[in-house]
């Protein structure tokens, strides 16, 4: 791989230049050499072994006489990843109506987060903005009616991409329900669930078409519909056969 061929690479999680998504771990951060390809040095990249993470550490082994057989090592975890950490959807009464969980918490510290966030969001007036600053995160919330919907962020995460991926889940759920209101995800709280997995996958952002999601939850309800056709039919057959 040369290094023209790098640097207009995109990265197929976040679509960003792949030498902008990387954290180079070596003393100064020094340029990114083992990009080049030289006859005058090779390069080997180790691979993560069996049940390491899936987002590896890579290592580069440049050996050249002009580089001075230096390794150069950049890394990338889970957790240094720009991802939503939690959804929340919350009442004006403080009512959980929907929760979303794609960092590890306990049930104990999911109940804390939870009244300690509605809390803070519920008692914040109208004219103030839609970011809170929360135990080294960042909440984003925007209220829409009786209903607040809230992620959480790291701190350098955009705040703005954020609010539009809320008011991109809402919107969908408009189109889905017909002017949906919190009734509509009291009673069909799965289709909530169905239309947030379609959009966001680990805390990413997965789909920005509104007519893919629509045309993909269509395709899963004429599953449901179908599946209930059947299981209908065999319990008149059961029924019929035992009389």
């Amino acid at each position: 791989m040369n290094f023209q061929h790098l640097q207009t690479g995109r990265n197929k999680f976040t679509g960003s230049s792949l030498l902008q998504d990387m954290n180079f771990l070596s003393p100064l951060h020094p340029p990114p050499q083992f990009c080049l390809s030289s006859p005058l040095g090779g390069g080997r990249m180790h691979l993560p072994k069996e049940g390491e993470t899936a987002i590896p550490e890579m290592r580069f082994q440049i050996s050249s006489p002009l580089m001075e057989n230096k390794l150069w090592i950049f890394k990338k975890t889970v957790d240094e990843r720009d991802k939503i950490q939690f959804v929340l959807l919350i009442s004006r009464q403080g009512k959980v109506r929907l929760t979303k969980w794609y960092s590890p918490y306990t049930q104990k510290e999911r109940t804390k987060v939870i009244r300690e966030l509605s809390g803070v969001i519920l008692a914040r007036g109208p004219k103030l903005c839609n970011f809170v600053e929360w135990r080294g995160y960042k909440v984003v919330y925007k209220r829409y009616a009786s209903l607040y919907f809230c992620m959480c962020i790291d701190q350098d995460d955009n705040e703005l991409e954020v609010l539009e991926i809320i008011h991109h889940y809402v919107e969908i759920l408009d189109r889905y329900f017909g002017s949906v209101c919190e009734l509509d995800l009291i009673f069909n709280f799965h289709k909530a669930y169905y239309i947030l997995d379609e959009i966001l996958i680990a805390g990413e952002l997965q789909e920005s078409s509104k007519k893919t999601v629509a045309r993909l939850i269509a395709a899963q309800d004429s599953l449901v519909e179908t599946a209930k056709e059947q299981a209908s039919s065999i319990s008149n057959i059961i029924a019929q056969a035992t009389k």
